[in-house]
């Protein structure tokens, strides 16, 4: 298959269109991962579960991720990421929907699964997809931008779900995320168009170069991948599950009401909205990716230990303060792929991510609220996260193959 230069020329110039749908999507994703820790509280309380059963809930929906993520990064590398996203996001606004309508844990939990099978594939096909239209071209400021989307949607979710609490009660949470990937879905229908150049989009049903079986790819990505995605996997584990249980904690330590613990976990996304794509240009002119997810995990760790010891009347600044750390890992490690694998296998590289990632976000809430159960308190828990925070930068210490910028 073959471009004319102008046809080319012309993609080429709506790459910054293709990142605004890409990040409407990445949007809808992070709205429905995050809509359930504003109204957690809401949810024990009304459905009469533990904290480790919320913590299912939380993370029920990457599931699939734990097991598919590797197949659909194979699948996208053959045929594309089009119809994957269109499917991805129609599963999320029908399970998110179903959620929305149930009264009862079982069926808000199935919806959550159902939007899950979605959800797994947007976090393989949507950095695969930049990846494709940027790889040369500010890729790692592409992928700053692309990471705004996770503080966006938090900032949204924590402030603009507990306004229609009173009314919709935790139900709010469901229908916003319905609301936000029926958005991605639509413009994604609307605006999609296929990578610039003939190497990286393949006809429909064409084999790609590296489809000689998938265990043989998987393998020959090497263990500096692996190690990166585990990096990913403890990082989330740790500070992504230590954000979702932060409005419970404030609530039951008395130091805010329930729309105000809302309103200040949103602070700790500040940091990573306004700095995220200055990350990514720093990345892009200073590849010192190793170096950033050290010291990202160890300013969220820090963070972690004030936060559970500091008076209420420190938390709001030390809020702002906690975000400015992990604002450093996201950028960094989307753009090690691109660096580490072969691009004919970018997908099934981004599908070991997102293989991980899902594990951190099935088993991160699990396992905190497991151990809160336990002990009758947050001390335990929270020192959980920050081993898992040592984990990471020990992973990301393993990789010892050089990289250089895009």
């Amino acid at each position: 298959m073959t471009i004319d230069a102008p046809a080319a020329r012309g993609r080429r110039a709506n790459r910054w269109l293709i990142l605004a749908i890409v990040y409407s999507a990445q949007l809808a994703f992070a709205v429905m991962m995050q809509s359930v820790p504003p109204v957690l509280n809401l949810v024990i309380n009304d459905l009469g579960i533990s904290h480790a059963e919320a913590g299912l809930l939380m993370g029920i929906f990457a599931l699939p991720g734990v097991f598919m993520s590797i197949p659909i990064g194979s699948l996208s590398d053959r045929y594309g990421v089009k119809y994957l996203t269109q499917l991805s996001l129609l599963l999320m606004v029908l399970g998110t929907a179903f959620s929305a309508l149930s009264s009862s844990f079982l069926p808000v939990l199935a919806g959550r699964l159902a939007a899950g099978l979605g959800a797994i594939t947007l976090l393989v096909v949507l950095p695969q997809f930049l990846s494709q239209w940027f790889l040369g071209r500010e890729l790692s400021i592409a992928m700053g931008v692309y990471n705004t989307g996770v503080p966006v949607a938090g900032i949204l979710s924590f402030n603009i779900i507990p306004l229609f609490t009173g009314a919709l009660s935790w139900h709010a949470a469901f229908w916003l995320g319905t609301a936000t990937s029926l958005i991605a879905l639509v413009l994604f229908l609307i605006f999609y168009s296929p990578p610039p150049t003939p190497s990286r989009h393949r006809a429909p049903g064409s084999p790609a170069p590296a489809a000689d079986g998938l265990a043989r790819n998987v393998m020959a990505l090497g263990w500096p991948l692996w190690l990166v995605a585990m990096s990913w996997m403890w990082f989330n584990a740790g500070f992504a599950t230590f954000v979702t249980f932060l409005p419970d904690f404030f609530v039951r330590q008395e130091a805010f009401t329930p729309e105000q613990a809302g309103r200040v976990t949103s602070y700790v996304m500040w940091g990573p909205l306004i700095l995220s794509t200055l990350v990514g240009t720093l990345v892009q002119k200073l590849p010192r990716q190793r170096l950033f997810v050290c010291l990202g995990n160890l300013a969220a760790g820090a963070a972690v230990l004030l936060i559970l010891v500091a008076p209420p009347d420190r938390l709001i600044p030390l809020m702002f303060v906690a975000g400015l750390g992990p604002v450093l890992i996201p950028s960094s490690i989307f753009s090690l792929p691109a660096l580490l694998v072969d691009e004919r296998r970018l997908g099934l590289a981004f599908g070991v991510l997102s293989t991980t990632v899902n594990v951190a976000i099935l088993g991160g809430p699990l396992v905190i609220g497991w151990v809160r159960d336990f002990t009758g308190s947050y001390l335990a828990g929270f020192l959980t996260v920050d081993i898992f925070l040592l984990f990471s930068i020990l992973s990301i210490l393993a990789v010892k193959k050089p990289v250089t910028p895009p």
